[in-house]
């Protein structure tokens, strides 16, 4: 069965204990009136500095002052009762009388009995002197005895003082040990921490550097797209030009080829017209000429051929002769007369008709001149409404990818600001972090000058802890030689380092 555990003492105990076994319990009075303000409050490492240093301000002070207080009595009765002191600073017994100077009467009794002469009886004066000088005798054998009782009472007190001391400087090398092992162990979950943080920040840094160039690259690769589609735009509406001008130019040929194939169908109605009327004409002229013909050929033979006719049949063929020839004649004015007559409205009729027909044709050309003007306009309207449209939606888009490179512009100008805010953050904490550790480095540091105790061995308790001060300072002399090998505190450094020599014994 495993033992009961020890009552757990609180702090204010263990402080009055290990002051106690510093101090001594002689100083019991001084340590309680201190630790009555620290009743019921945490006492840490650094209270605990400070506690001591006012119970050894107190002391040095009421020593320094001289008075005759309570304090001081009572100091002055514990330091009598266990002073290592010598007997040569104690007062000497005086006797009542002065004693002569001459050799005790029993000495001189036994050395007159030793060379075999008799001494006279010792009168009262010698008596006294006798008596005065045994009494002194066993009054010195008393002091010695009482000396070398009050010594070794004196040794008993050290040796338990010294026993609890060695006890207490053993308790605060263990608790120094655990303190150190504990910064050791601090120290090293420090390291650990910062190299985790280290490694955390060099892959945040790796991760951003990773992001900026994968922004990179996705911004040269959609400039990339924008340039190839800008340019597969540019082919495309290089290639609808062409095409449009390409129609347009068989559109016009075909136009032109229409218009002159229209013009020749004209010219050959025109010339068909033309030839129609000639005919027509000629055939009315060869008409006119068989009905001269015709009418010519009705008329009566000349007179000569019947000669055998008597005179008045031939007077009266003359006549009847003279009668057709002026009615041939008439009938010939007539028809010449009517021919004209008819030719002329033939020929007012065929004018008219070429005329009319002209202005047809002419009408015609014009309308149709018009309606390819027209077309024409058109079409050109239509070609700068196409080029104007393509020209707006180009723009539209230009302007599309403009606001959408400043949008993306902002976005990284934002997103880059974004990450030197959290870069600058980054080094902040770093230097933070930094100044941090050398805040922590230097409690550590003052915390150590805490520890180390600098003194020159000058009060009483001081020489009796000689021994074990030296024995520190071999214990430390490591941590100090180091110390002064990185330049801490060079002076003190210097008083608590130890030769070698003397280091190794």
């Amino acid at each position: 069965m495993p033992p009961p555990p020890a009552e757990k003492k609180s702090t204010l105990s263990l402080t009055r204990e290990r002051l106690l076994a510093k101090f001594g319990k002689s100083k019991e009075s001084v340590i309680d009136p201190v630790l009555k303000s620290y009743n019921g409050r945490a006492i840490d490492l650094t209270e605990y500095r400070k506690i001591e240093n006012l119970v050894a301000n107190t002391i040095r002070d009421a020593r320094r002052k001289g008075g005759r207080n309570a304090i001081e009595d009572a100091t002055a009765a514990a330091r009598a009762a266990v002073s290592d002191v010598s007997s040569r600073n104690d007062p000497r017994l005086k006797p009542v009388v002065e004693l002569p100077k001459q050799r005790p009467f029993h000495l001189q009794k036994m050395q007159a009995a030793s060379a075999g002469k008799t001494m006279n009886a010792a009168g009262q004066y010698d008596l006294i002197v006798q008596y005065d000088s045994y009494m002194h005798a066993v009054e010195e054998k008393d002091r010695l005895q009482s000396e070398k009782q009050k010594k070794e009472e004196y040794r008993k007190a050290l040796d338990s003082q010294m026993m609890a001391k060695r006890a207490g400087m053993a308790n605060e090398a263990q608790k120094r040990e655990e303190e150190r092992l504990a910064m050791l162990g601090a120290k090293e979950e420090f390291k650990r921490d910062s190299e985790r943080r280290a490694t955390r920040m060099k892959q945040k840094k790796l991760a951003m550097i990773q992001e900026a160039d994968e922004a990179q690259r996705s911004i040269q690769r959609r400039r990339r797209r924008e340039m190839a589609e800008r340019e597969a735009e540019r082919q495309e509406s290089l290639q609808r030009m062409q095409r449009e001008t390409a129609e347009a130019a068989m559109e016009e040929r075909k136009r032109k080829a229409a218009n002159d194939k229209r013009l020749n169908e004209i010219n050959e109605n025109i010339k068909d017209a033309i030839e129609r009327k000639r005919r027509a004409r000629q055939e009315e002229a060869e008409l006119a000429e068989i009905l001269a013909k015709q009418q010519a050929g009705t008329q009566p033979h000349s007179p000569t051929r019947g000669s055998h006719l008597a005179l008045p049949q031939i007077a009266a063929a003359e006549a009847n002769e003279k009668a057709k020839a002026d009615a041939l004649e008439r009938l010939s004015n007539r028809i010449k007369q009517i021919a004209q007559t008819i030719g002329k409205s033939v020929g007012d009729e065929n004018k008219r008709r070429e005329e009319e027909e002209d202005r047809r044709l002419q009408a015609h050309l014009h309308a149709a001149e018009l309606a390819s003007r027209k077309a024409e306009a058109d079409k050109r309207a239509r070609q700068e409404k196409a080029k104007r449209d393509m020209l707006d939606m180009l723009s539209q888009q230009v302007q599309e990818k403009m606001q959408l490179r400043r949008f993306e512009d902002t976005v990284n100008k934002r997103q880059g600001e974004e990450y030197r805010k959290m870069a600058i953050a980054a080094l902040e904490d770093e230097v933070e972090e930094h100044r941090q550790r050398r805040r922590r480095r230097a409690d550590m540091d003052k915390e150590l000058e805490k520890q180390i105790c600098f003194t020159n061995l000058t009060t009483e308790e001081d020489r009796m802890e000689v021994d074990l001060q030296r024995r520190e300072l071999e214990l430390n002399q490591p941590l100090f030689r180091r110390m002064a090998a990185q330049r801490y505190k060079e002076k003190e450094c210097a008083k608590l380092l130890l030769s070698q020599k003397a280091d190794s014994t």
